[in-house]
């Protein structure tokens, strides 16, 4: 949506020893206690199936000079490549890819009931059961990115 400015992060989880992450800017903060996220992800893609199949997933925090790893991981579909082949993760406590290099990570299980099936997207609910900062850089918004990619490409 035109002007509408969201936070980037990446979303990933791991299914059958492989791993996937994608691009999403619509994750936000529901409830402090218990802590509780909202990631909407479209349904045509491979991080949706995982996470609905596995029911865990990592966000990651993109920084503000980390548009080009917004860009790899936002379109290109794991369906067609490995996208850690360009990129490194380690294992969070409940075996989600935390992408190496981000400022700060969460490890969330999915909350099957509070989870909500939209046309196109689900709403997925994730209990946050881990958190990590190891940076207080800036965080990428998505007018940041758009800036930037026209820049770059």
């Amino acid at each position: 949506m035109p002007r509408l400015n969201n936070i980037l992060y990446l979303v990933g989880t791991i299914l059958d020893k492989k791993a996937n992450a994608m691009c999403c800017s619509s994750v936000t903060q529901l409830t402090f206690s218990p802590p509780l996220i909202a990631a909407s992800i479209n349904k045509n893609t491979l991080t949706h199936d995982f996470v609905k199949e596995r029911g865990t997933f990592s966000i990651c925090l993109l920084g503000r000079n980390q548009s080009e790893m917004a860009h790899y991981f936002g379109r290109n579909s794991g369906r067609q490549i490995d996208k850690f082949e360009s990129y490194t993760y380690r294992l969070s406590n409940q075996g989600n890819p935390f992408v190496e290099g981000c400022p700060g990570y969460f490890d969330c299980k999915v909350d099957h009931q509070a989870t909500v099936e939209l046309e196109t997207h689900t709403v997925f609910v994730g209990e946050i059961l881990d958190a990590e900062v190891g940076s207080m850089e800036a965080p990428l918004t998505y007018l940041d990115y758009q800036q930037e990619m026209c820049v770059v490409h």
